[in-house]
This record gives C-alpha cells, sequence and structure tokens, in this order.
C-alpha cells in the first residue's frame, strides 16, 4: 500500500513558466505607441529638445503648477503664444502627416501651459473634429495651469463624444493615485458626470483610470507601486475601475512578485460576467506562486475567507502536484493536524482528484479514504470508479 504521505509520480515533471506581461502605454496615434522617457519627456521626431520631465510629472499630478522657467531655461527658450501659433503655421504649411501634426501640437501645448500660457494654449487647438484636436485636448486637460473647477467646466461645455472622452482622459492623468481616488469622491467630480450624463457625453472613467495609473508606473517603475495598487483596489471596490482593466493593470506592474500580485487580484469582486476571466488570473498566479513557494503559496491561499477558496485551492494542489509531488503530501502530513476537518476533507478531494487525473487510482482511492464526510467521499469514489472503467475501456479500443 502507497503512504498518504507520499504520493507516486503521477505526472511527468512539467515546468509551468509564468509570463509577466508589461504593457507599455504613452501617447497612442494611429495605433503607433509612443512611451514616455523618464529623463526628458514625451519623445518626439521633430523636437530637437525635449521638455523638463520631471517639472511636467509635478505638475500634471499636484494640479499646482511650479514654474518652469528656471528648470528648462537652458535648455529651451521661452515660447510665447504669438510664437508658438507661427510655429504650429510654418509646421503644418509644411507637413501633411497628421500623426507628426499631432505630436507637434502636444510638444507646443505642453510647453505653453509649463510657461503660463493655459488660456492661450486652449485657443491653439485645433478646432476641426479628428486626431489632431484629440491630441492638442489631452495635452491641454493633462498640463494646463488653471484651477480644477475651471477644468472641469471646460470639460462640461465639450458637446462632442470623442472631445469629452480624450479630455477626460486627458484630465485624470493630472492626479498622483491617492489624489485621483479623492478626486472621484469629490464634487467635481459629481458635477462633471452630471453634466455629462445630461448632455449624453461619457466619460469612460474606467479607461482613462486604466490608462493614467499605467503611465504613473511607466513613468516612475517601483516608487509609485505601492499607491498605484492601493488606489486601483480602492476604485475598483468602487466600481469606477472596471475588473478587465485591473487584472490589465496586474499584468503591467513592474513587480514579477506572484505574491504581491495575488494581493491585488484578490480585491476584484465576485462578477459572473468577468469570473472566468479572473479564474484564468488566479490560476496564472497560483501557478507562479507554487513555483516559488508552494507551501507558503497553499499557507496563503488555506487563509483566504473568498469564496473562491475551494477553487484556488484545487488549483494550488493540481500545479504543486505537477512540480513537486511528494513535497505537496509531505506538507499536509506535517499540517493536517492543525486543520479543520473541512478543510482537510477539500485537501483530500483534490489530492484525490489529481491523482485519478493522472491514471494514479490506487492513490486517488487512498486520499479518498481520508474524507470524513461520508457523502463526499461517496461521490468522489464514485467519480473515480467512472474514471477508471473509461480508461479500461479505452485501452480495448
Amino acid at each position: 500500500m502507497k503512504s498518504l504521505r507520499h504520493i507516486p509520480n503521477w505526472k511527468l515533471p512539467i515546468l509551468t513558466v509564468a509570463l509577466a506581461i508589461f504593457t507599455l502605454i504613452g501617447y497612442q496615434i494611429f495605433g503607433k505607441i509612443k512611451s514616455y522617457d523618464k529623463s526628458a519627456g514625451l519623445e518626439l521626431a521633430m523636437e530637437k529638445s525635449k521638455l523638463n520631465r520631471e517639472t511636467q510629472i509635478l505638475n500634471a499630478r499636484t494640479g499646482s503648477r511650479v514654474s518652469s522657467k528656471s528648470n528648462s531655461q537652458n535648455k529651451l527658450e521661452e515660447l510665447t503664444p504669438d510664437a508658438a501659433k507661427k510655429q504650429i503655421d510654418d509646421f503644418f504649411s509644411t507637413t501633411s502627416d497628421l500623426r507628426e501634426r499631432s505630436l507637434f501640437c502636444i510638444s507646443i501645448i505642453n510647453r505653453l501651459c509649463m510657461e503660463g500660457y493655459s488660456h492661450e494654449a486652449w485657443e491653439l487647438i485645433d478646432p476641426n473634429y479628428g486626431t489632431v484636436r484629440s491630441s492638442g485636448l489631452r495635452a491641454f486637460f493633462a498640463s494646463a495651469d488653471l484651477p480644477q473647477s475651471e477644468l472641469v467646466k471646460r470639460l462640461s461645455n465639450l458637446d462632442y463624444k470623442t472631445d469629452a472622452s480624450v479630455g477626460f482622459g486627458g484630465f485624470v492623468r493630472r492626479f498622483a493615485p491617492d489624489r485621483l481616488v479623492d478626486f472621484f469622491s469629490s464634487s467635481d467630480y459629481a458635477a462633471l458626470k452630471q453634466a455629462m450624463h445630461n448632455a449624453d457625453l461619457p466619460l469612460n472613467e474606467s479607461g482613462a483610470i486604466s490608462e493614467s495609473l499605467q503611465i504613473i508606473l511607466l513613468d516612475s517603475g517601483a516608487a509609485d507601486l505601492e499607491s498605484v495598487t492601493k488606489a486601483a483596489a480602492s476604485l475598483n471596490s468602487e466600481g469606477l475601475l472596471s475588473s478587465n482593466e485591473l487584472m490589465s493593470l496586474l499584468d503591467s506592474l513592474p513587480n514579477e512578485d506572484a505574491f504581491y500580485k495575488w494581493d491585488l487580484v484578490g480585491s476584484i469582486p465576485e462578477d459572473s460576467r468577468m469570473e472566468g476571466a479572473v479564474r484564468q488570473k488566479r490560476n496564472s498566479l497560483i501557478s507562479e506562486m507554487v513555483e516559488a513557494n508552494g507551501s507558503l503559496a497553499i499557507t496563503k491561499i488555506m487563509a483566504s475567507e473568498s469564496n473562491r477558496r475551494e477553487s484556488d485551492i484545487n488549483a494550488a494542489i493540481g500545479a504543486w502536484t505537477t512540480n513537486d509531488p511528494s513535497g505537496a503530501a509531505s506538507w499536509y502530513g506535517v499540517n493536517q493536524s492543525a486543520m479543520s476537518g473541512q478543510d482537510r476533507d477539500l485537501l483530500g478531494i483534490a489530492f484525490s482528484k489529481e491523482a485519478a487525473s493522472s491514471l494514479e487510482f490506487e492513490g486517488a482511492y487512498r486520499w479518498a479514504e481520508t474524507v470524513q464526510d461520508a457523502k463526499q467521499r461517496q461521490e468522489l469514489d464514485d467519480l473515480i470508479k467512472k474514471q477508471q472503467q473509461e480508461y479500461e475501456l479505452s485501452k480495448l479500443e
């Protein structure tokens, strides 16, 4: 007879590799992504000198503009509104490429706002609907040196769906993660939401929040990791950041520690429409955690009070017995006395099903014997017998 503490080698060793996907999101125009340069700013092909990125980030996050003149005077001469208009006119007269025009307008509007000419920058936004106008609106609402209430009023006065969406996306980029949470609890947001609702204009809060948080991560990496994940969890719980966007954010986190990501994915509320995708993400992280530290992974999962706990346990045992079956059985032997009867049954069922799926039917029956609940034990025995019979029949074919 086989020991309950030593499972046979059910499966060929399989190296489980969990891919960490890092999504770099910057300004996207005609499908081509422009990334942020951490040390300098937006990488604009037509701009020979680059803006002081540190000042731009500070301005965008605090909402209280600091003068960039002292920081950037050695890089760029002060740009006046008249000079800006002439540069745009000259550039447009020689360049018909909408992408290049858009990027050029982004750089001009950002610089004007940083120089204190926000009202003038507004007047230079392309009046014609399309890519160039959208880029200008996004840049303006991200960088304008104006009170929040005035920016909200300007957003409320936009009467075109695309304008409202891209403008709001730029506006959301102004905030640091903690202030982002505060804004969505403010009277300014409530007033803006009501005005947009009355005008039948979309805000797309979830997309704007996700893009803003990913850009912050791209700018600062691990420095803002804790505040970004905290804000994401809070906004997701309030229904402002969708579970789908939250999972996309998970993939972009500059941290390969699956245990860290597990705490964030655990905050995703149960939603039948998203449960399949959430289950897939949880299983992927469970595989990563088990590969890194099986005993810590199962202990963390067992401590959960989530309704997903049973499925998580099954996924963990499945991954662990694939990579290290004897380690999984040894852990159970050491810790079973400290478990509740219900937890011992949950684990016994999980171990038994994994053994049966690997055609180790003797091991499956032995694990089934550890299940104390008579009904569950009988159902498990019936399942194993059925699988064994189907296997025996398949050999005769």
